[in-house]
């Protein structure tokens, strides 16, 4: 079995997604955004119009977005184990790319509606 950077690749995707369950997981037992998507968005230490409803808009799409990079990954590394290229792994990076697109916009909405 030859290395390769797309494994690699794979590798990081697999670990966003298992980041963003977490993270996801996080919010919801502390019932709070996670720190970070704040930071990412310089958000923190701003005035929210709407914690709760900010909470809500990104809660469920961190997910989403998380279950969707871990099942690219995981198919994407075992394809590349396997040696096995098909129309269903570049469908499945589309739809990955789609729900990425999806989430950040999302995101970038509640940021908008709630922070600025």
């Amino acid at each position: 079995m030859a290395f390769s950077v797309w494994m690699l690749l794979d590798v990081v995707i697999i670990l966003f997604g298992i980041y963003m369950i977490a993270a996801w997981a996080k919010m919801k037992k502390t019932g709070k955004v996670n720190q970070r998507l704040l930071m990412r968005n310089g958000l923190l230490g701003r005035p929210c119009r709407d914690k709760q409803a900010y909470f809500e808009a990104v809660f469920r799409p961190t997910l989403i977005c998380g279950i969707a990079s871990l099942g690219t990954g995981v198919v994407s590394l075992a394809c590349e184990l396997l040696r096995t290229g098909s129309i269903a792994l570049l469908i499945i990076t589309f739809i990955f790319l789609a729900v990425a697109l999806w989430y950040s916009k999302k995101v970038s909405d509640a940021t908008k509606k709630y922070y600025l």
